[in-house]
């Protein structure tokens, strides 16, 4: 399960996209309101999850409209 992460823990970037590639491949994100508690437990906002998400599924050659 994910801590809550405060501003001096918060992952980077790389670890981010490592850990909702984790999520993702697990189905996490099919699960309603997982996006919220997601962003929330990485003290990040929903935009930013979204954009992290996107630019992942990008990496693998999925785009959002395929899934």
């Amino acid at each position: 399960m994910i801590s809550n992460f405060d501003d001096s823990e918060k992952p980077s970037r790389e670890e981010r996209l490592s850990l909702l590639s984790f999520m993702e491949e697990r189905g996490v994100f099919l699960v309603k309101g997982a996006l919220d508690r997601v962003a929330q437990r990485l003290g990040i906002s929903k935009v930013r999850l979204y954009a992290d998400l996107d630019a992942l599924r990008k990496s693998r050659g999925k785009t959002s409209d395929s899934l």
